[in-house]
């Protein structure tokens, strides 16, 4: 490729302008089919295998130290990271355990408001006069109501004195 790039530059007087060359007006019907020229066309790159399979590297005494200083630089960097985002994430649980206490205690106030209606009814005159009349439980008659009072005798067990 080289050696072509020598012979294009003896005929680089005979190209047109547009295409490079420095072509008179004399020479204008012999060059009008060339082609360009081609950039770097006159380098030319030689490769050669490389075999650094006998090498052997050679220990760095400072490497040991630089890793474990790294490792101890990150670690305490994640461990800053660590205690400036601890107060956010903390508070952010908070907040997940005050709503779930907050559906609780609404869901214990719906539960006692229901009970206390459940005891209202239960409750109800009406209610404990049809209990008694299922379990037969009838008022006695006014004779046989005995009333028992207490005699004014001073004989009450708070009023009696050791001897």
């Amino acid at each position: 490729m080289a050696a072509l790039a020598t012979e294009f530059n003896a005929l680089d007087a005979e190209m047109p302008p547009a295409w490079g060359g420095t072509r008179g007006a004399g020479n204008e019907d012999t060059g009008d089919y060339r082609q360009r020229l081609i950039p770097y066309e006159d380098v030319y790159f030689f490769s050669k295998r490389i075999d650094n399979s006998r090498l052997v590297r050679q220990a760095d005494p400072h490497a040991r130290k630089k890793c474990w200083k790294a490792i101890g630089v990150s670690s305490l960097g994640t461990l800053v990271l660590m205690a400036l985002l601890l107060p956010g994430m903390l508070g952010m649980i908070a907040g997940y355990q005050i709503h779930v206490l907050e559906q609780q205690r609404d869901r214990l106030v719906n539960q006692r408001v229901g009970l206390e209606l459940d005891e209202t009814r239960l409750m109800s005159p009406q209610r404990l006069d049809e209990l008694a009349r299922m379990m037969q439980f009838v008022d006695p008659a006014p004779s046989q109501v005995q009333f028992v009072n207490p005699t004014a005798d001073g004989s009450l067990a708070l009023n009696v004195r050791p001897k």
